[in-house]
């Protein structure tokens, strides 16, 4: 589980997440990060995806950034706020410039669910992980098994698929309990702080 002022990094994707305020600081009601991505890095991660509890918030706080939100891409400098709303398919931003950008990370859970957000931290947690250790492919996932197991604990805060929120969990269901056979688990504690 993630604690305030714990920084983790993925080398393939060029990121690094400072918990700022962890969601279980916040009783579930969502989280602060500072992410730093490294010049024209994190295009292809996190995946285009939707969230269906709350809503994201990301204020530039240095560099460029480029973003997407439903297909749209855009441009926001040092200083601008984007706001992405609840069940709006997009792509966080990502570096665009020959400097590192950082950007604050917010995030509010309506209702507050300490399962669903504290699952998310550790998803990029065990995902950073597994691409510090070479496990990962270069946008920085793992294999389709693997990535359900973990993905799933933080599910359906966040949908990846433009598809059904019954269907689309439903499908991470099966792949997870099929990775979970072949021996993939949602959580290393060896990545936990």
């Amino acid at each position: 589980m993630a604690r305030a002022g714990q920084t983790i990094e993925n080398p393939v994707t060029g990121q690094s997440i400072l918990f700022v305020l962890p969601a279980a600081d916040n009783q579930g009601r969502g989280w602060i990060y500072e992410w730093t991505l490294q010049p024209f890095c994190g295009q292809h991660f996190p995946a285009p995806h939707q969230h269906t509890f709350g809503s994201e918030r990301f204020e530039i706080l240095s560099g460029q950034a480029r973003y997407q939100i439903n297909g749209v891409e855009k441009t926001a400098q040092a200083g601008e706020v984007i706001n992405i709303p609840l069940r709006t398919m997009h792509v966080h931003p990502w570096s665009a410039s020959p400097e590192p950008m950082r950007m604050r990370h917010i995030v509010t859970v309506d209702p507050p669910s300490v399962d669903l957000t504290v699952g998310t931290e550790v998803f990029f947690e065990t995902l950073f992980g597994l691409a510090r250790e070479g496990r990962v492919n270069r946008a920085g996932v793992p294999n389709l098994l693997h990535l359900a197991v973990i993905a799933r604990p933080a599910m359906p805060l966040s949908l990846l698929l433009p598809i059904p929120d019954g269907i689309q969990l439903a499908l991470f269901d099966f792949l997870a309990a099929l990775g979970r056979r072949v021996g993939y688990q949602a959580h290393d504690p060896r990545y936990s702080a």
